[in-house]
């Protein structure tokens, strides 16, 4: 993951390093285009990340990987066979399993280092313009500065974010992306006891306010130790989406802590999914301004799952290689 000058012409910038970026990314450098992707986090994940606190590591975003016919799925397989995405059949309170999910291993961002990997990415970069120039995009940085010259751009973040990138350069398809909605989401990382003390690693859907509750040192490659991650309910997430996390956790956390038999959890930590899932969908892979070779992609665009993200994501590519080749 080597930089290069800033005055550089790059063929494609890639704003965003989730599964629809990467595999833009990915398809574009497999067709011999130069491509840098940039993200404004300080490592790989976004819903696919892991928190660490203290020794403790949750997976506090995606629940699974979601593959419509995973037995068909090549990306999947793929996954599988290099080790990075294994299958996960937790146990249920009542002693049934449900399953198989798919989960990333030993974390759920192995799936996007995997992604990531002899790619040219650069984090800690948060791109608030594209400017047109002469030669080509500027992609200019919240300081104001030049990060990269290119001639094409794919925006691959959360579609209200994207808004704020494309309205200034008029971006034909804008009212489309505006129309896309989502719902939030809460997530609820949780310090308490080994799944073996309490007899089950997972909980669906156990009450109003929950719609997972589940034991991090059950998934593959996982530590032994009393992690916990609790999903809100998308009912309760929408009523509290505005909530601060200290509340949210206050709500929450006896809820699990009864749930988990334990007067109360030696640490509970919320986290807000602001852009968990999409609601309204795009309705299209991408969407591509060819005067301007502006081209978006996300799961937002064809739907909440990681499949969607990585389909969105190459058909992006593939539009933007062909204005390229032109």
């Amino acid at each position: 993951m080597t930089g290069r000058p800033s005055e550089e012409l790059i063929d494609c910038v890639v704003i965003g390093a989730g599964p629809a970026g990467l595999s833009a990314a990915r398809a574009l450098t497999s067709r011999g285009r130069s491509v840098v992707v940039l993200d404004k986090g300080r490592g790989p994940g976004g819903r696919l990340s892991s928190r660490r606190t203290g020794e403790t590591r949750f997976d506090h975003g995606c629940k699974e990987l979601t593959f419509q016919e995973p037995e068909t799925s090549a990306d999947l397989q793929e996954w599988l066979e290099a080790d990075v995405v294994a299958p996960w059949c937790p146990t249920l309170e009542g002693g049934s399993t449900a399953g198989p999910y798919h989960v990333g291993t030993p974390a759920m961002n192995q799936v996007i280092k995997h992604l990531a990997r002899d790619l040219e990415v650069r984090f800690n970069a948060r791109v608030v313009e594209l400017r047109s120039g002469e030669a080509g995009w500027k992609i200019i940085q919240q300081q104001g500065e030049v990060e990269l010259i290119c001639r094409s751009v794919i925006v691959a973040i959360p579609a209200p974010q994207a808004v704020d990138l494309l309205t200034p350069i008029g971006f034909e398809g804008l009212d489309r992306v505006k129309n896309v909605s989502f719902t939030g989401i809460w997530s609820l990382l949780i310090d308490g006891p080994h799944p073996d003390e309490v007899g089950f690693e997972a909980v669906v859907e156990p009450c109003p306010e929950l719609a997972w509750l589940a034991a991090q040192a059950g998934k593959p490659g996982r530590a032994s130790d009393g992690a916990w991650v609790a999903l809100a309910s998308h009912a309760w997430s929408t009523e509290h989406l505005e909530d601060d996390k200290n509340s949210v956790a206050a709500a929450l956390g006896p809820i699990c802590s009864n749930i988990l038999g334990i007067e109360h959890a030696a640490t509970t930590i919320a986290h807000r999914w602001r852009f968990g899932l999409t609601s309204t969908p795009l309705g299209a892979p991408t969407l591509v301004d060819r005067e301007t070779g502006v081209a978006v992609a996300g799961d937002w665009c064809l739907g909440p799952t990681i499949e969607d993200a990585l389909q969105s994501g190459r058909a992006a590519a593939h539009e933007i290689d062909g204005l390229l080749s032109t």
